[in-house]
């Protein structure tokens, strides 16, 4: 007779329990709830730090290729000479580099 009246005490605490958890769940849920919608704020600030900080990063590429196309420009007088004479020894050297053929 014991197992069966420990049996049946088990069934009666989970249907016991079953009913508080099933009352006091808007109080158990609410909690979870706040937790969410706080990760989706601190989610969203942190997106938009990021997207501030990566428009930031964007604008100083803009300025230094802005600035290396100035240098470019700027020691166009140097290299532009030299280019053209690593051409001209390249054109009177000819065919000196044979085509690999596979």
């Amino acid at each position: 007779m014991k197992p069966v009246l420990f049996t049946l005490l088990k069934i009666a605490l989970v249907i016991a329990v079953a009913l508080v958890v099933y009352n006091l769940f808007p109080v158990l849920v609410a909690p979870l709830v706040a937790m969410g919608m706080a990760i989706l704020v601190i989610g969203g600030v942190v997106s938009g730090g990021m997207l501030v900080v990566g428009l930031i990063c964007l604008a100083a590429l803009a300025v230094a290729g802005v600035a290396f196309l100035a240098l470019l420009g700027l020691l166009s007088p140097v290299w532009l000479p030299v280019l053209a004479v690593i051409g001209l020894i390249a054109l009177l050297r000819g065919g000196s580099s044979k085509a690999v053929r596979g």
